[in-house]
């Protein structure tokens, strides 16, 4: 998803606005015996290195801040403040004394970035007065070797730049991107010498301006690198045009009156401070050079030589004196007193008098095409963290969260920033990111009782729905068997959950229908329930099975999740004993004795009776479906003769039916 958000684009920018016209390579200052500043504290810190120099001296970072390299002139050390390894031996800033090197050659050391390699600096030196050599050096610096501390590259090491010029260096920008001038003085003659460097190198035939008497040392820049002022007795007001390298003078501000060594403009190049009394010039009042000239206003009437100035990188000018304390302009745009100069702001470690001439020289970095693209919108489902990516062929990087890689991990909402940077463009990206974490959870799949209904909840906070029937409800009341399904949508991100609905029909059902047993038989009833229920009889007894033997009505109930149910049944008994007796042999002789095969049966409740007599050849002798009826040895009013005869009886009893079958003797 991505939206444009406009307000946060603009409050980017604002933040970019102040963030790139202090961008961090000049944060750190080394300078002086083993003195060093860090801007990137709040207020600035002192700490310790391992240059020691009376004059010139130089100090990069990368844009973020973090220390590259610094350099004497004669040896340069890495971000660790170890030698590198071809970091010595290097020719200017001299003189050497006892094997020493002093480093006197006022703002001799200047480092400026190749336009030809992100990874490069050249380094320029010049000679000291002292030496009475007077050229100008420069060497490579290639932040690539010795493991990425950086090293002087071999073979471009004291090349010869320019001979006969008085010891200084300025460098300021070109007006192509990415490109610089590297300014020296002739000895010989009032000439500034610009030295373009280009993607081809440094230019050896330098661009000259005439009229201009003061050594590059005694130059000092405005932001903007367009008006500049040279002198120390005498102070000139100048003109530089970044696409020609020319000088021109716009006039003098003083001339013999308040001698100083350094100058230094406000950010807003509004107003200029000079003079060892401490001058502010209003240079808005240009081009009117009378009224600039009126304008002159002292700040601090002390004593003590302002031997230095410098623009922080906090918007502050520092002023370095010949004694142990640092001298700060905190608000160097206001006019007069409102420039809050405080003359004993810092108290500078380990002074030594006469080993703080300056404070290192400007590291000079282009202002870039800069472009602000629209704030990237982006939601991250379900997951802890994401990768910002940014395209791999930017020269660098630098993100809010301190990372210096094209991309960046990101374990929480908010706003993150990128500004990544080639040799003439710098972009600003920002990505505005929120991390969507829930869950929807419609239980286990569930069955429902015939009748009931459950409701299904969905409910996510600020979350829109769909159900598998189309609504979009929270919820959902369901009462019959299927699946149910939800998708729940939070700011784009979407999860779904289902359940299956199953309907279960309770029932309590005896096996058994009402009937009659006999008074000495025992019956079992059988309960069947849906769903799984505790049995409760209506004697108090428990389980689904129960005999009985008594009559009565019988009734049990069945306990579930669905409710209670209950079924009966209704038992008669009758007395039972129906065994049938018959003789297994008689004597019809009319004797009076055993006469008669008679069946013996004391049930009256029976039903369908029946008896029938065989003789051993299967026919039929004798038949009765009347209890108590004899048979008295005779077929049809014929006697029949002695032998085995067989009986077949039966009957009913309730719903048995009984059959008994056996042999008799007849006797004759």
């Amino acid at each position: 998803m991505k939206h444009l958000l406009l307000p946060v684009i603009l409050l980017v920018a604002c933040f970019y606005a102040r963030h790139l016209h202090a961008q961090g390579e000049n944060n750190i200052w080394c300078f002086g015996q083993q003195v060093g500043m860090n801007f990137n504290t709040t207020p600035p810190s002192f700490f310790q290195h391992q240059m020691k120099t009376h004059e010139g001296c130089a100090t990069v970072c990368d844009a973020a801040g973090n220390l590259l390299f610094y350099s004497s002139g004669s040896n340069n050390w890495d971000r660790s403040h170890t030698l590198m390894p071809n970091g010595s031996g290097l020719l200017g800033n001299g003189p050497t004394v006892g094997g020493i090197n002093i480093g006197s050659s006022m703002m001799g050391v200047a480092i400026v970035k190749s336009p030809a390699n992100p990874q490069q600096y050249y380094m320029i030196t010049t000679n000291a007065g002292e030496e009475n050599l007077f050229n100008a050096y420069y060497s490579v610096i290639d932040m690539s070797l010795n493991g990425g501390m950086g090293d002087v590259v071999p073979g471009q090491k004291n090349i010869q730049l320019a001979t006969n010029v008085f010891e200084g260096i300025r460098i300021q920008a070109t007006s192509t991107c990415g490109d610089y001038w590297i300014i020296l003085h002739d000895k010989s003659n009032p000439h500034y010498l610009a030295y373009e460097v280009t993607p081809a190198g440094i230019n050896m035939t330098p661009v000259i301006s005439t009229g201009m008497p003061y050594s590059a040392g005694r130059l000092n820049f405005n932001k903007a690198g367009t008006m500049a002022t040279s002198g120390t007795v005498d102070l000139r007001l100048l003109s530089f045009d970044k696409t020609t390298g020319i000088f021109s003078q716009i006039g003098m501000l003083f001339n013999g009156l308040y001698g100083g060594y350094s100058t230094a403009f406000s950010p807003d190049g509004s107003k200029l401070y000079a003079g060892s009394v401490l001058l502010q010039y209003d240079l808005s009042l240009l081009p009117n050079m009378t009224a600039v000239q009126n304008s002159r206003t002292v700040i601090d009437t002390a004593s003590n030589i302002k031997l230095f100035m410098r623009n922080g990188p906090d918007g502050k000018i520092y002023i370095l004196p010949l004694t142990s304390d640092l001298g700060c302009i905190q608000n160097p745009n206001a006019a007069g007193a409102a420039c809050l100069y405080d003359g004993a702001a810092m108290t500078l470690p380990n002074y030594n008098s006469g080993f703080y001439s300056e404070l290192g020289n400007v590291f000079i970095v282009h202002e870039k095409d800069t472009t602000i693209r629209p704030t990237k919108d982006t939601t991250v489902c379900q997951a802890n963290q994401l990768r910002l990516k940014a395209p791999a062929d930017a020269e660098s990087y630098l993100w809010s969260t301190g990372s210096q890689d094209n991309q960046a991990d990101v374990t929480q909402d908010g706003t993150y920033w990128l500004y990544s940077g080639s040799r003439c463009s710098l972009y600003i990206d920002s990505f505005h990111v929120r991390f969507v974490h829930f869950s929807t959870d419609l239980g286990p799949d569930t069955t429902l009782c015939q009748g009931d209904s459950l409701r299904l909840d969905a409910t996510v906070a600020g979350a829109t729905y769909r159900w598998q029937d189309g609504s979009t409800a929270p919820g959902l009341t369901v009462s019959r068997k299927g699946r149910y399904a939800v998708t729940a949508t939070v700011a784009g991100c979407s999860l779904s959950d289902s359940v299956m609905i199953d309907i279960t029909v309770p029932y309590a059902d005896l096996q058994e229908t009402d009937t009659t047993i006999c008074s000495d038989a025992v019956l079992m009833l059988h309960t069947k329930a849906n769903p799984t229920s505790i049995y409760t009889w209506n004697d108090g007894s428990n389980g689904p099975d129960k005999a009985i033997n008594k009559a009565g009505t019988y009734t049990v109930t069945a306990e579930n999740i669905c409710g209670t149910f209950s079924d009966s049944i209704r038992i008669t008994t009758m007395y039972c004993n129906c065994r049938p007796y018959a003789p297994n042999a008689f004597s019809p002789n009319g004797d009076g004795l055993n006469d008669r095969f008679v069946i013996e049966l004391h049930c009256p409740a029976i039903t369908a009776y029946g008896h029938v007599i065989y003789n051993r050849f299967g026919q039929k002798v004798f038949e009765s479906q009347e209890q108590g009826r004899f048979w008295d040895g005779a077929f049809n009013g014929v006697a029949c003769d002695a032998g085995t005869y067989f009986y077949y009886i039966t009957f009913k009893n309730g719903p048995e039916k009984v059959v008994k079958k056996g042999d008799l003797v007849l006797i004759r």
